[in-house]
Order: structure tokens, then C-alpha cells, then sequence
């Protein structure tokens, strides 16, 4: 039988139909996901789609079939007109490979499918009517929105199938589909094979028509987000730029409470005047900022008449367009916002009818100026007409409006009944002002500029308020009546003009009568008669002379009202007692924040004008019981983790403000009784599932269940949480207050939703109030805060956990809402915060501390410049010496006679020479005044520090002689000795100084004398020669030399041997001296305790009691000498929790303490170690002290069951930490030894502890105490082996450094690559037989890319400098590095270099290795193309068993790095680098030696060989 496809239809049996050779013409797109999560199952989705295929007709005329796989972005493999038989389709889908990707971005690949196959150019045949097909397969929930993308498919007549994991998303399938009935949900993909059958039927029997009345048929599912809003703005001339810039706010205000976006809010805006003109498209900006920005952009147009019935038309044919972006074709309510300040000279009632027949909802906002007739009628909804005077007061409407704009039906809206209208605001106000020096005439002006603030915020100028000021000191001066001015602007001015009178006495009292009489009086233009508010506010800076307090009785017995403002030196109570209530007294300590009152003076002034202050409650005591539900959302989390660790101040902050809010006094309605409060806990998490702890009254043991609720989340702030709450108030019927009192750190669902299930709360009466405190880091908590209600309008204010007191503030809003709903009090007056009271007495002095320990040594200082000798005058026996200060650079104390010719040396004189003469030694030769010869035989002793003795000789023989002489004004000059210096100027005077020195030594003596020296005589006879002496002592150092030339680079010297290094240190450091202490090094040493289900609490107590004696046995550091340890401990089982710090304990003591209070309970949870590994080597040791003699040690007490997932990875990252781990179990772990084995690059050990002291002793010998330069002859001798072994490692390893070479990279960043390729190199064993041996590394490295290559395609564009088998010694390898390889200075081609170097260098190379790495060293960021392309290369090798190590030199990093491309994990072999210096730093220093160990053996198998296995069996069928 023919169909209407021209098929034909076949009877078959069951057994047959899978065989069913189908011959009805059919378009077949298979989209299929290749993300990471699919990657695994990919082999399977190719079995689905070939099977499906092997079932079809296939041919160029009957079934057509095209594949498109896509993860970031979509990529086509085959279109439908590229293969015309089974056979080559069949071979097409074999010989598909899963390129991965992090995110699976379905919207995005379906509207790609329907743009580039579902077309006649790809072999599409839709406009034949053949049916047209997608089957999608997918392991992922999309990253982008797919409701748009999959609704054009269908309109396009395409029929959808969707195939799912668990991991996908049932809404988003069920959105995509045909229809419910084609959504086909597998547990894994792995398993999708098993909807073959489902699949097959669909795909043969639908046709082309009953898709169309498929299509046709469904509902249409209306998302309450989406909403198109257009704004009619009037921007004529009458409006004006001032008016305008409050309709732009008044917009922007409404777009920041909306949730803008392409799939939920979007807005348009055109403005008017004579003619209309678009600002805006509903299609343009579909981000808030975007959209805000835009609106601050918009000037007014100007221009006049106002033509609104034009403006209408046009906005109905240009903005609510599909062409514009209006979703009205799906269901999408639509809204028209028309602003406009003035009425409309054309006539609007020709659109009126187009209008309401559109469907769009239309509201109307007019400035007083505006027929209100007009607006009623070009608005389309009841109650959606508002009437403002100007722009100004837009912000009145704005909740009103915003309002609307968030119900899902905007018709449902009704107003509250309105209240009877309120009486005229009336007062007769007067100000007092204190003009005394209290105030002063400096701060007068800002005592001037509040009464204007208030005065400006409350005058009307109908007449309704009236304004009078009077100033005072001792007496009192009239500045203005009630009736002199009747405008704003003339009180205004009037206040400014007041002049500052002054006086130091005050009398307020008679002020106060003063004002009485002559201003609360008609004649004054009081209106006391009528029944007007007479208000007196009294704003003072002192103490009254006379009695105040009597005055103030007369105005309140006589009804009046009298506000008090105290300043500077007012006193409290007074103020207190003058003022008619309590909340009409004011208090501020400094001038300066006077302005701050200014609200709070207003709010005051508005309760009296419109009633009483406070009104008065009726003795009615009543029962009021409060229930409080605390909820809270921390979201940023993984699964089961600790939600309390990114929020570390909220657990004892929740206790504080539980066990605060319990404790609430009594209310105006409840007598002496407080009311009974029970607090209670509700949470929801993003599994669905609701948490609570029931109300109760409130008790300590609470809080125990509410930490228990810190591994159940992440939990989130959605509809389902405001469900939860509903749910928790309904299982208790009482007739309490209920509120919620909701930490947030971010809403994690749809605004409007949420904003609309708050109304819903508040509506249904459920709830009273719902409070909204932010955490720490919220995310958009201006939308959050939207959300509640019931806190009253007065005081409200953003929470945040972050304030010091948010407990009171919280008890004060519980008050304030139990107030109003028990006792019917609107409003409660609380009184302003009171001044800081004075300071208490000092406490008693505590005990002595106990002694600390010995500080480092200082380094020891510079020496410090010589200080000038204060002015001196001696007076001797004939002798009168002058001196004076000059300042020449030797800045010495220098005779007068010797200025002159120190200032023609100049002051660039260097320094003295270090020896200087012993004045001291001087002097003790008094006992010797009467022999010159022994005066002369000392200074032949000093004379040896100068090369010049005859001149130091003649200088002090003629010092002495002109020391004789009665009348001596100045000292001998020094040109007479000029002519017999031989030395240059510095050198002389330097001389000088120092012998002047000795001249001054000389004088003293020679003062005292009672000899007179005559002249000195003739030579006598020569002598006999004497005894030769003994040896002189060395001379001193002469003067340095210039610096020589530079001599010829020398060898390169060994490094310290380490324990050389300690030893030196050791002597040197006087935190070493004493016995040897454990640890030897200063030690970083962590716990990591298993607490999982296979642990027992006895088990977990005896783990305890081990690190305890552990500790016991330590110097735990107190000080910060480099010595002794830290501690830390950590618990785990799927999640870790770290109980105790490095920085925890200030000493052994309070370490010690800390640890006997930790209690160990088992979990139900399964145990991870790996994890646990990775944690600690991630952010356990992430802080340590630094040093090279640092050592860092993690001792694991693990339960010896041990799963083999990711061990190998969590081993890589503590040894590349360099973390020493030691793993105590009380059995046998064969998974866990057999990877520590494995593992050669880490020092780790498995002992079989159960809780004996011989192990411990030996954890404590070869880890914990372990000196590796002396150790204990019981431990492993690898434990104690240098810090920088220098033997290279021993790996049967194919390695390529693939570096980039461009123009980018300067010769020094080069020549910086070239030395971390050849200190990578010296530590490998390198074949001494490249050629015909397989053992020992291999070294390749290749550049990219020639500078040429990008213009000629014939030259390669990549440089071999080093291929595998060139070199042989490691000594030849680092020659040619340094000495010959050359900078490219090219272009880069980072992709086509790896692909080439696989293919040339690996690939074709004798001997291959089983282990071959590729290095790639890259800088800056690569275009999107490029790392495309590069991902698909290194994914492609990856399958082949490369194992990638990645080097990035970026200065600012990037959302899409290149760290997914390194091998796993990849947080080790992915290295970002800031600069190239960063290379030689000692991290990557220890990581290139380790490399070699990282990826040798089985542990590198571990990781290639699973994808190397599976593309062996690819390529064998």
C-alpha cells in the first residue's frame, strides 16, 4: 500500500522488524552532543545512529541522513546530500571522533542545524514535503536557552526527537520535542541503544501532515518571564531637561526591578513631541546594564505641538513588530507605558480602537497638565490611569507600577479601598536658636543651613505651614513672625540672612515665655485660634542660666508642642525634660553631622502636624506569641561540601541572633508578660528536598541541629524555598506572628517568580513579615531585597551579616512587627540612639605573663655620620683659641686661621680615614708635662698612620712654639706649611684634621704647664746606633685602587651542599643552640583523620589519642624563630572538613586543648581519600611559612579501603606540593600501596598502624623528627636524601618542547626558555644510542613559526632545532640550546606545530617510546579559531597516548585558558606564568625535575592508556 511519502508499507513479524528495509522518503539529522559528559558514552551513540541507519533505505532519492555534532559550538560532519549510499554513511559515522568541551550549548547548535542542514543547498527537501526529522542526543543540561532555537525548528516543520541522559534536563527535552511522547530518557547514555526500537517507529510512520497538526496542536506554553515592555516617553519642549532627568531615573528605576533578558524581560523605548522617534528596539539590549545604560544616553527631543494619537500609531507599527522583537506571535504579554506631561493637539480616539483590539496592555502616567479623560482613554487596563503633579514625583507611582508589571495577569489588580481623606497638613512652627558663643559664630551657618533643610522639605506655599525665628542669648531677638513671609523663597532667604548675635550667658526660659507670648498669638499671625499644631523647636548649644524646665511646663500645659535639638555642650537632661515627648529630643555631639538629623527631625514633624507623635494604646493586656523561621541559601558549594566554610562568621552569628530574638521584652499590649517566642529552621536544597527543625522555644542544643545541617547543602533561594516556608507555618494553625528571617547569599531562580510568590505570602496572609539579611559576597542583593515585606516604612534598611549589632536590629524588628500585628500600633517609637557613655574604670592588672623566648639579633647598622661638636671656648694661662662650625664634607670642628683655605679645597673633601688619634692616650701623658721629648715621642707613635712625617713634626714643633706667645688671636696658619706638602688637596686636608686634633690635645697640656719651653736648641752629636728593633705590626690598607677590567666568565661553581648550607646555619643562628628538638626543621604537619561509615568511634578516639602523643612529643612553634612546628587537622569522608588551622593555636597548650575538645563522630558517608589528598595539597599547605629548609608532612589515618579513583592524581599534587605523606591504616591497602609505588616523583609511606607505639615511634623517627642530615639508621634512606638531587632520572621517554618563537617574545624571554629547556634536560637520562636503543630519553624541540611561512605556503611553518635522535649526551643537547638555536621572530602556529611535530617527529622516529610527551610552552591569549583547531589536535593525540604538559606566559588571564587541554590533573601540568623570570623560580625548578617521575611507568600508563586501548580497537574495526 502507497503512502502519501511514496514508501511502501510492509507486513512483517516481530522477528523481522528490525531487518525492515523502510523505502519512504525521509530528511534524518542526527545532533548529538560531544561535551565531556558525553565523551565517555560516544561509542554508543555512534552504535544507536549506525543501527538506526541500518535500518533505513538509504539512497540519494529515499532517506537522507546528516550528523552535527556540538559541545561550545556546533560542528557539521556530514550534510544530508553528502553521501548517497549506506555504505558510505555507515563508514562516516565510524569514522566520527568526540572532540570534548566543558559546556554543551544546545539553543545555540539547534538554530545552527536549522540555518546551514535543514536547507535546499545541504540537500534538505522540506519544500517536496518530505518530512524532516532531528533526533538529539544529549547528555547535558544546555548552558544557553533553547526555547527560541527549538520553536523556529518547528515552525520551520521540522519534528524533533530528543534522547536524554539522567544528566539532562527534562524541561529542556520535553521544550525541544515534537511532543511529550517523542522524549526518550536512558540512566546513561552508555544505554541509549535501548531506545532504538522507540526511535525506529516515529522516524518511519510519521508523515508531513500529521507532524504539521502535531505542531499545530500543542499548547502554547507561555513563560511567565517573558514580557515585552514599551515606553512612550513625552520629550517636548514643555517638558524641559531638569523634568527629564527625573523621567529618566523614574525609568531606570523601573528596568532595575524587572529581569531583563532575551528569554524573559525585554524593553523598548520611543519618545515624542510633534512627531515620534524610536531610542530603542525590543530586540536591542538584553542585559539590564545594557539597557540602562542606553536609557541614561536618551536627551529630550524638544520640539512642539504634543501629537500623542500620532505616537501611538507609531509605536504599534514599529515596536510591537516580530521584526522588532515582540514575542507577541508566542504568547508573550505585551505592555505600552505612555508618559506624558501635557495633553495631546491630535486627536487620539482613530487608534483607540486598533489599540484595545491588539491585546497590549496599556497604562497611562500624565503630568498635571494632561486631560485625565485622555488618559482613561488610551489605557487598556482597570486602575492603570496615574495622575502626578510633575516628573518630579514619578517615584510615587513606581511601586505601583512595578507592581503590575510582575503579576502574571495584570487585569487581576485591585486596588486597596481608599481611606477617608485625611485633613489639610497645618502648623505654625517656630524656630529658637541659640546665638551664644555655645554655638559660636563659626558653626552659626550650619545651625542656619538645617533649619532651612527643614523648613525647605515641609513648607508648602498654599499657606498650610507658617514659619517664624526667633535668636537668643541673654535676651532675646525677634528675626521674623508667622505673617511676615508667605513664599518658599522669601523664608528661605530670610533664614539665610540671620545674623550671628553672640553673648555668653543663656536664657532659655525666658526665650521660651518670650515666644509664648509674642509669637503663639494672632496678632503674630498664629493660628492658636483655629486649632493649628503650635510647634516650638529649640535648637541649643548649652546650659540655661534660668529655669528652663518651669518655662517649658507653662507652653505644654497650654498645649503646645516643643521639639528639642541639643548640640556641643547641651545637657541631656534638660533637653529631655523640656521637650513634650521623648521622641521629639535630639542629640548630636558635633556641629558638623547636625545634617544627619534632618530626616528624623521631618519624620517627627509630620507625626505631629497629622496626629499624635505616639499614639496612645488602650490597657488591653492580650497573649502574643511570635514563631520566627531562620532559612538561609549558600549555593556556591559543591555537593554535600561544608556550607558553612564560605561563610565562616554565619553559624555563631545564627546562635547569637536565635538565643537574642528568644529573649524579646515586654509590648504595649502585654503588660508585665513578654511574648512567647519559638524560632524554628527551614532550608531547601537544589535536590528538592526541605530541611527542618521544628519550632520550638529556643534552647542551646538548637544549634547543634543546626550545624548538623552543613553537609546536607548546597542550598538555594528558588519558589520551592518560599514553598517550604508556607508548608512549615501550615502543619501549625496557631493564631501567632509569623516571620522569616531569610540569609541569602543570591536568588537562584527566576526574579519575577519569586517576587510573585512573595506577594502570594504576604496576600494570603501566611506570613507577616519576611526579612531579608545578605551573607557575605551576595550576589545582585538589590533584586534580593525587593522581596520583603512587613518591615514597616520608617527605619528600613539593608541587613547584612556583616553588621556588629544585626542582633538587636533583628530583636527591634520582631518588636516593631509583633507591635503592630498583637497590639494594633502602626508605629513605634523607639527614641534615637544615646550618646556613647564615658569610659569605665580601668580593670585590675592581670598576672606576669610567662618569660618569651630570645628574639632574633637585629642586623647590625650602618655606621652613623659624626655629629658637630657643640661651640667651645677654653681659656688657658695666655693662651685665648677661637673656633667655628664650616661645612666642608668632613664637617669637622676646624680653627678660624684654617677657613680660608678649606673653602678654596672646596667641599667635596671625602671622609677621614678611619684612624683617628687617641685623644685619651692624648691626655694621659699629663704625668709628662715638663718633657717635651716625651710629648714629641708621642706623636712620633700616631705620625705612623700618615705617609708624610716631616710635615706632622714640623706642624706640632711650630703648634707648641706659637702656643708660648702672650697674645695669641688665632692659631698658625696652614700655608706656611703649603710649600712642603707634596700630597694632592684631599689628602692634605684630611691630614689636617687630624693633626689638628692632636693640636688641640696639645694645647690643653701646654695651658696647664708651669714651664714655659724655651726655643728649641741646636742638633746635638749623632748617637750610637742602636739594637735593631723588633718586627713592626702590618701597615695599614692603603687607598683602593680603580677597578680593574673585567676579567673572562669563569666556571660555573658547585651550589652549597644542603646540609653544608644547615650546618653553617646552625652555627649561626641562635635558635639552634641546645639539645635537638623535634622537629629538626621547621615542619608544616597535618592530620587528615577518616571519619566515614567504615570507622568506628572507638577507632576514631585511638586516632586521637595518636596525634595527641604525636603533638606532645613536638616543639610547636610560639614565636616567629624559624624552629619547631604548626599543626593542622583536617576530617574526611566524601566532603573534608578542616577542624584546626596552621595559624590556630598561639601555643603547645592551648594546640594541645584544642585537639582533646575535638570529638570524631562517624559519618554515613563513604570515605574519599583522594579527595582528601587533593584538599590538603590544594589549601591545607596553600599558606605555609617559607624557607628552603621548610618541611611539609600529611599523616592520612585511613580506614585501608581504599577505591582507586583519581588516587593517582590526588598523589601527583602533593608531590608536586612537596608534601611528605605518610598513611596510617589498621590493615592492608593493596590499591593505596600499589600507587605509592608507582609513584617514584613523591616521598610517601604506607605503615600498618594499629594504635601501637613501635609504629608511631618510626612515624615520628624517619617523618615527623626526620633530620636527613643525620638520620636515624631505621628509616628509608630516600627520606633523607638531598633537597636537590642532582641524578638525572632514568625514563624510557620520547620528550618535545614545542616553544613559541614569535616577535612577541623579546632575545631575554628567549634565551630565559632556552635555560628551563636545558635544566629539564639535565635531569633526564639521555640514550647514548638514540638510534637503535628503546631505553632512556629522547629530546626534540621544535619552534613555530617561520616568519615567512604565513605568505609562502610552500615553506614549512615550523623549525626542528633538535630532533629525537640527534644528540646523545645530555652535555651536546645543552650546548646546542645555548650556543646555536636562534630565535624565529615569526608568527605563531601553535596548533599546526603540535600536529606537525606528532606526525614528523613522533611518528616517524626509530624505536618509539611507549611514553612520549609534548611540552608546549605558549604566550598571551590564542585567537578563538586557533584554540579550536588546538583543542582538537591535542584531544586527537591525547587518544594516541601523548601526554600534554602546558607552559602559558600570560599576563592577564582569560575565561577560555588553554588548562583543559594539559593531561590530568591539571592543575599540575597546566602552568600559568605571569613572566618568563618565573621560570627559574624553585616550584618549577622542582617540577621540571620531577616531571620525569610524574609521568614514568605505570603511573603515566595509568592515564593514556584507557584512550590508547579504545583507539586500537577504532582502527582494528
Amino acid at each position: 500500500m502507497e503512502n502519501e511519502e511514496g514508501g511502501c508499507e510492509a507486513k512483517t513479524d516481530g522477528a523481522s522488524v528490525l531487518l525492515l528495509i523502510y523505502a519512504a522518503r525521509r530528511d534524518i539529522v542526527f545532533l548529538v552532543d560531544e561535551s565531556d559528559k558525553a565523551k565517555d558514552a560516544f561509542p554508543s551513540v555512534q552504535r544507536l545512529i549506525s543501527n538506526v541507519v541500518d535500518n533505513l533505505d538509504v539512497e540519494g532519492d529515499k532517506v537522507r541522513v546528516s550528523v552535527t555534532k556540538f559541545s561550545e559550538d556546533p560542528r557539521i560532519d556530514f550534510l544530508l546530500n553528502t553521501f548517497t549510499t549506506k555504505d558510505e554513511v555507515k563508514r562516516a559515522i565510524g569514522d566520527l571522533k568526540c572532540k570534548g568541551g566543558r559546556r554543551a550549548n544546545t539553543g545555540k547548535a539547534l538554530d545552527h542545524v536549522k540555518k546551514n542542514v535543514f536547507n535546499i543547498s545541504a540537500g534538505s527537501r522540506a519544500q517536496d514535503n518530505v518530512p524532516q526529522f532531528l533526533v538529539l542526543i544529549t547528555a547535558s543540561k544546555s548552558s544557553d536557552d533553547v526555547g527560541q532555537a527549538a520553536l523556529a525548528l518547528k515552525e520551520a516543520g521540522v519534528a524533533p526527537f530528543s534522547i536524554g541522559s539522567g544528566d539532562a534536563d527534562d524541561r529542556e527535552l520535553q521544550q525541544i520535542a515534537l511532543s511529550r511522547s517523542y522524549v526518550f530518557k536512558v540512566n546513561n547514555l552508555r544505554n541509549v541503544e535501548t531506545v532504538q526500537q522507540q526511535l525506529r517507529s516515529p522516524l518511519t510512520t510519521l508523515t508531513k501532515t500529521q507532524i504539521s497538526q502535531i505542531i499545530q496542536d500543542a499548547p502554547k506554553v507561555v513563560d511567565p518571564a517573558k514580557k515585552d515592555i514599551v515606553f512612550l516617553i513625552d520629550g517636548s519642549s514643555s517638558v524641559g531637561s531638569q523634568q527629564f532627568a527625573h523621567l529618566r531615573d523614574f525609568l531606570i528605576s523601573i528596568v532595575r526591578s524587572l529581569d531583563v533578558g532575551p528569554n524573559k524581560v525585554r524593553v523598548g523605548l520611543a519618545q515624542y513631541s510633534n512627531t515620534p522617534k524610536t531610542e530603542f528596539l525590543l530586540k536591542q539590549h538584553m542585559n539590564k546594564g545594557s539597557l540602562q545604560d542606553a536609557i541614561r544616553r536618551i536627551r529630550p527631543g524638544g520640539g512642539s505641538p504634543l501629537n500623542t494619537g500620532r505616537a501611538l500609531d507609531f509605536v504599534l507599527k514599529n515596536h510591537f513588530t516580530r521584526s522588532a522583537g515582540s514575542r507577541q506571535h508566542e504568547g508573550a504579554p505585551q505592555y505600552l507605558i505612555v508618559i506624558t506631561g501635557d495633553s495631546s493637539r491630535d486627536d487620539t480616539r482613530p487608534y483607540l480602537g486598533i489599540l484595545k483590539s491588539s491585546g497590549i496592555n496599556v497604562f497611562s502616567v500624565g503630568g498635571r497638565n494632561v486631560d485625565p479623560d485622555e488618559l482613561e482613554r488610551i489605557t487598556t487596563l482597570p486602575y492603570a490611569t496615574y495622575k502626578v503633579n510633575n516628573f518630579q514625583d514619578l517615584e510615587g507611582v513606581q511601586d505601583k507600577l512595578i507592581l503590575r508589571l510582575l503579576m502574571d495577569d495584570p487585569t487581576l489588580y485591585r486596588p486597596e479601598p481608599p481611606t477617608a481623606a485625611l485633613p489639610q497638613k497645618r502648623a505654625d512652627i517656630v524656630f529658637l536658636l541659640d546665638g551664644s558663643i555655645n554655638i559660636g559664630r563659626q558653626n552659626f551657618p550650619r545651625l542656619t543651613e538645617f533649619v532651612s533643610s527643614v523648613v525647605d522639605a515641609i513648607y508648602v506655599d498654599d499657606g498650610s505651614i507658617q514659619v517664624g525665628v526667633v535668636q537668643y542669648n541673654s535676651d532675646v531677638n525677634d528675626e521674623f513672625f508667622f505673617n511676615a513671609y508667605r513664599s518658599r523663597a522669601d523664608v528661605l532667604e530670610a533664614i539665610q540672612n540671620i545674623q550671628f548675635k553672640g553673648g555668653r550667658s543663656l536664657n532659655t526660659g525666658a526665650a521660651l515665655r518670650h515666644v509664648k507670648n509674642n509669637h503663639f498669638v494672632k496678632s503674630a499671625g498664629s493660628r492658636i485660634e483655629d486649632g493649628v499644631p503650635q510647634l516650638a523647636f529649640l535648637l541649643i548649644g548649652g546650659k540655661s542660666n534660668d529655669d528652663a524646665v518651669a518655662a517649658a511646663r507653662e507652653l505644654k500645659a497650654a498645649r503646645f508642642k516643643i521639639f528639642t535639638v541639643g548640640m556641643q555642650d547641651a545637657d541631656i537632661q534638660e533637653i529631655s525634660d523640656i521637650a513634650s515627648e521623648q521622641a521629639g529630643v535630639f542629640r548630636v555631639a558635633d556641629m558638623n553631622t547636625l545634617s544627619e538629623l534632618t530626616e528624623q527631625v521631618l519624620l517627627a514633624t509630620t507625626d505631629v502636624i497629622e496626629g499624635e507623635l505616639c499614639p496612645k494604646t488602650v490597657d488591653v493586656v492580650k497573649d502574643c506569641g511570635i514563631d520566627v523561621l531562620l532559612g538561609f541559601d549558600v549555593s556556591s558549594v559543591g555537593l554535600e561540601n561544608d556550607v558553612f566554610v564560605t561563610q565562616r562568621g554565619f553559624l555563631p552569628k545564627a546562635g547569637n541572633i536565635l538565643q537574642r530574638i528568644s529573649q524579646l521584652k515586654s509590648m504595649s499590649c502585654t503588660g508585665t508578660m513578654s511574648p512567647k517566642v519559638r524560632v524554628g529552621v527551614t532550608v531547601f536544597d537544589e535536590r528538592g528536598q526541605r530541611h527542618v527543625i521544628d519550632l520550638v522555644d529556643y534552647h542551646p542544643g538548637i544549634m547543634a541541629q543546626f550545624s548538623d545541617l552543613r553537609s546536607s547543602g548546597p542550598y538555594v533561594l528558588n519558589t520551592g524555598t518560599f514553598d517550604a516556608y508556607r508548608d512549615t507555618f501550615q502543619s501549625d494553625s496557631s493564631n501567632r506572628v509569623k516571620v522569616i528571617i531569610h540569609f541569602t547569599d543570591g536568588i537562584d531562580d527566576n526574579f519575577s517568580q519569586l517576587k510573585s510568590q512573595a506577594i502570594k505570602l504576604r496576600r494570603e496572609g501566611s506570613v507577616h513579615a519576611l526579612i531579608i539579611v545578605s551573607l557575605e559576597a551576595p550576589m545582585g542583593f538589590e533584586e534580593v531585597s525587593l522581596l520583603e515585606f512587613g518591615r514597616g516604612f520608617r527605619y528600613r534598611r539593608p541587613l547584612s551579616i556583616t553588621q556588629m549589632d544585626l542582633e538587636y536590629e533583628l530583636a527591634e524588628e520582631l518588636d516593631n512587627i509583633a507591635e503592630r500585628v498583637c497590639c494594633d500600633v502602626s508605629c513605634k517609637c523607639a527614641g534615637q540612639v544615646g550618646d556613647r557613655g564615658t569610659q569605665g574604670l580601668r580593670g585590675v592588672k592581670g598576672l606576669l605573663g610567662p618569660k618569651g623566648i630570645m628574639g632574633h639579633p637585629g642586623d647590625e647598622g650602618a655606621p652613623g655620620s659624626r655629629g658637630y661638636p657643640g661651640e667651645k671656648v677654653r681659656s688657658h694661662q695666655n693662651v685665648d683659641v677661637k673656633f667655628e662650625v664650616i661645612k666642608p664634607s668632613t664637617e669637622k670642628l676646624v680653627p678660624v686661621a684654617v677657613q680660608d683655605h678649606l673653602e678654596q679645597v672646596g667641599a667635596g673633601v671625602q671622609k677621614a680615614i678611619e684612624e683617628r688619634v687617641d685623644l685619651q692616650e692624648l691626655q694621659g701623658l699629663e704625668d709628662h708635662k715638663a718633657n717635651l721629648e716625651a710629648l714629641e715621642s708621642q706623636a712620633e707613635k700616631v705620625q705612623m698612620a700618615f705617609e708624610d712625617q716631616g710635615d706632622l713634626l714640623v706642624l706640632l714643633h711650630l703648634l707648641v712654639q706659637e702656643a708660648d706667645k702672650d697674645k695669641m688671636d688665632e692659631r698658625v696658619k696652614l700655608e706656611i706649611l703649603v710649600k712642603r706638602v707634596k700630597l694632592d688637596q684631599q689628602v692634605h686636608v684630611e691630614k689636617w684634621v687630624r693633626m689638628e686634633e692632636l693640636a688641640l690635645a696639645l694645647l690643653d697640656l701646654k695651658a696647664e704647664r708651669s714651664v714655659i719651653l724655651g726655643e728649641r736648641g741646636p742638633v746635638g752629636p749623632l748617637g750610637q746606633k742602636g739594637e735593631i728593633g723588633d718586627d713592626g705590626t702590618p701597615g695599614k690598607d692603603g687607598i683602593k685602587g680603580n677597578r680593574g677590567q673585567r676579567g673572562p666568565k669563569g666556571e660555573r661553581g658547585r651550589s652549597v651542599e644542603t646540609c653544608s648550607l644547615v650546618k653553617q646555619i646552625k652555627e649561626s643562628c641562635p635558635c639552634c643552640y641546645g639539645s635537638t628538638e623535634c622537629p629538626a626543621y621547621p615542619t608544616e604537619l597535618a592530620f587528615v583523620i577518616d571519619t566515614s561509615n567504615t570507622k568506628t568511634a572507638n577507632q576514631l578516639n585511638q586516632n586521637k589519642n595518636a596525634i595527641l602523643n604525636i603533638v606532645r612529643n613536638l616543639t610547636i612553634v610560639e614565636s616567629n624563630c624559624p624552629k619547631g612546628a604548626r599543626v593542622a587537622v583536617l576530617t574526611y569522608n566524601s566532603g573534608i572538613v578542616t577542624e584546626i588551622r596552621f595559624s590556630s593555636a598561639r601555643n603547645k597548650r592551648d594546640l594541645i586543648t584544642q585537639i582533646e575538645n575535638l570529638q570524631f563522630v562517624p559519618s554515613r558517608k563513604e570515605s574519599s581519600i583522594a579527595d582528601a589528598m587533593s584538599f590538603a595539597a590544594r589549601n591545607t599547605f596553600k599558606r605555609v611559612r617559607s624557607g628552603f629548609l621548610i618541611r611539609k608532612v600529611a599523616i592520612f589515618f585511613s580506614d585501608g579501603q581504599t577505591k582507586p579513583k583519581e588516587l593517582n592524581d590526588a598523589i601527583t599534587k602533593l608531590a608536586n606540593e612537596n608534601i611528605i605523606s605518610v598513611y596510617l591504616s589498621p590493615r592492608e591497602d593493596n590499591v593505596l600501596t600499589r600507587a605509592l609505588q608507582r609513584n617514584d616523583a613523591g616521598l610517601s609511606q604506607f605503615f600498618v598502624f594499629r594504635n601501637d607505639n613501635a609504629t608511631l615511634s618510626k612515624v615520628m623517627a624517619c617523618h615527623v623528627c626526620l633530620d636527613f642530615c643525620d638520620p636515624n639508621a631505621i628509616c628509608d634512606a630516600r627520606f633523607f636524601r638531598s633537597k636537590r638531587s642532582t641524578k638525572p632520572t632514568d625514563t624510557d621517554l620520547d620528550v618535545a618542547f614545542i616553544m613559541e618563537s614569535s616577535e612577541t617574545i623579546s632575545p631575554n624571554q628567549f634565551v630565559e626558555i632556552k635555560r628551563y629547556i636545558s635544566y629539564v634536560t639535565d635531569h633526564l637520562e639521555i640514550s647514548t644510542e638514540p638510534l637503535t636503543s628503546n631505553h632512556k630519553a629522547r629530546i626534540a624541540v621544535v619552534q613555530h613559526a617561520l616568519y615567512d611561512s604565513q605568505k609562502n605556503n610552500r615553506l614549512e611553518r615550523v623549525k626542528v632545532d633538535l630532533s629525537l635522535t640527534d644528540y646523545n649526551s645530555s652535555t651536546y643537547i645543552r650546548e646546542y640550546i645555548h650556543n646555536r638555536m636562534t630565535q624565529l621572530e615569526g608568527t605563531r602556529a601553535t596548533a599546526h606545530a603540535v600536529e606537525w611535530t606528532i606526525k614528523n617527529i613522533f611518528e616517524k622516529a626509530v624505536q618509539p617510546r611507549q611514553l612520549k610527551l609534548i611540552v608546549l610552552i605558549t604566550t598571551g591569549n590564542l585567537p578563538e579559531a586557533e584554540r579550536e583547531r588546538l583543542a582538537a589536535v591535542v584531544t586527537e593525540a591525547k587518544c594516541k597516548g601523548f601526554f600534554f604538559v602546558i607552559f602559558n606566559v600570560v599576563k592577564k588571564s582569560i575565561e577560555n585558558n588553554l588548562i583543559y587541554l594539559a593531561s590530568a590533573p591539571q592543575d599540575v601540568y597546566f602552568r600559568p606564568i605571569n613572566d618568563f623570570s618565573e621560570l627559574h623560580n624553585e616550584e618549577l625548578l622542582r617540577f621540571g625535575r620531577q616531571l620525569p617521575k610524574y609521568i614514568n611507568g605505570n603511573f603515566a600508563v595509568t592515564h593514556s592508556l584507557p584512550l590508547f586501548n579504545q583507539n586500537e580497537r577504532d582502527k582494528n574495526g
